[in-house]
């Protein structure tokens, strides 16, 4: 959201928003990710993790 779409379009990687709505996947994420990081990308990668985003599931099933 805060980066052009065509920036990511030109490099070759499909742009897609994080999903980082609950707190309750940061720690699943903490396991592998430091603790400093952003906690957007920690619940994100959490929510991946625990195939718990049907947002992100419509991406990487495709």
């Amino acid at each position: 959201m805060f980066s052009p779409m065509e920036m990511a379009l030109a490099a070759g990687s499909i742009p897609v928003s994080l999903c980082g709505t609950r707190q309750d996947s940061i720690s699943k994420a903490e396991e592998i990710l430091p603790r400093t990081l952003c906690p957007l990308i920690k619940s994100s990668f959490g929510f991946a993790l625990l195939d718990s985003c049907n947002y992100l599931e419509a991406f990487i099933n495709k």
